[in-house]
């Protein structure tokens, strides 16, 4: 694989947490720590090449429901993301199972995940994008908001 080729899979990755909308939110505590561990565990997914894992952790597209592996989009969003992560090479993947979610700004049943609040995250895989990732709470579980992001397949 190219360099340009594996540069643009890792930002790719990446980018499927960063590059989402704005909200504003405050707060944190203990939701703001079970939210970030979301973030995380999405990313370690990722480095796993765990796929199925880390759709699991979004919602449906209009962010009312967790996807379930049953529903179509759950396996669109398993392809897509394993042919990402089928593009990556292994060193930066190993990467993304060593980053760390300090914590999530949380306002209610909705939370963000800030880039600065990520750490790890290779400088070039951020694409210079500063926007938050959303989450929501769903059935007191957090998920990421497939409706306000880009994240999945």
């Amino acid at each position: 694989m190219s360099t340009r080729t594996r540069t643009r899979a890792v930002t790719a990755l990446a980018a499927l947490l960063v590059a989402v909308p704005t909200l504003s939110a405050c707060g944190g505590g203990d939701d703001g720590s079970e939210a970030a561990g979301v973030i995380e565990s999405y990313f370690h997914a990722v480095g796993d090449k765990d796929s199925e894992a880390a759709c699991k952790l979004q919602t449906t597209e209009d962010g009312s429901k967790p996807l379930k592996s049953d529903d179509t989009k759950f396996q669109e969003c398993v392809k897509g993301m394993t042919m990402l992560m089928d593009q990556a090479k292994k060193e930066d993947l190993d990467t993304f199972k060593g980053i760390a979610v300090k914590e999530a700004t949380v306002d209610g049943d909705k939370a963000t995940v800030s880039p600065d609040q990520v750490e790890g995250l290779p400088e070039d895989a951020k694409g210079g994008d500063d926007k938050p990732v959303s989450l929501v709470k769903i059935d007191d579980a957090w998920y990421i908001d497939s409706s306000k992001s880009s994240v999945g397949g």
